[in-house]
């Protein structure tokens, strides 16, 4: 009688993880849900705040085009347009450049480099940076160029 008969997953998971690090085998329903939990409560903290931001980001889209669209039609039209166009190739050229940090990082941790994962980070924060400045400017001549 020195085990229970039932455990109770709530608190402690420890006994749900082999030694090897990985999961045993569910042996019913219980030991189930508490894996299924587990692994949820992992996968929110990753992407909750991931979510919270496509949600935040979205919003401000949504409320934008709505106070644009009591201006009138034209406003309206030209909002969305400009919107589109700045997300997809701004974001997008962005997204392009840092997703070449993330190949260089996977290689050099691969090669056993690592402290070439710093020196990667860093020159691409530069080379990121001066992108935004570049694309920054010429948002700013297009708009200069359309106000006046």
């Amino acid at each position: 009688m020195e085990t229970p008969f039932l455990h109770d997953f709530s608190g402690d998971h420890h006994q749900l993880i082999g030694p090897d690090g990985d999961y045993r085998s569910v042996k019913g329903l219980k030991e189930w849900w508490a894996v299924l939990w587990i692994e949820t409560v992992k996968l929110w903290e990753i992407g909750g705040p991931i979510a919270f931001n496509v949600l935040c980001q979205y919003g401000t889209y949504s409320i934008t085009v709505a106070f644009c669209g009591h201006l009138g039609a034209v406003e309206l039209s030209a909002i969305s347009v400009a919107q589109n166009v700045i997300g997809t190739f701004s974001f997008g050229f962005m997204l392009g450049m840092g997703s070449a940090l993330e190949t260089l990082c996977g290689q050099a941790f691969g090669a056993g480099q690592i402290h070439m994962l710093g020196i990667y980070t860093q020159r691409s924060m530069v080379i990121l940076l001066f992108s935004t400045l570049f694309c920054c400017q010429f948002i700013f001549l297009q708009l200069h160029c359309l106000i006046f």
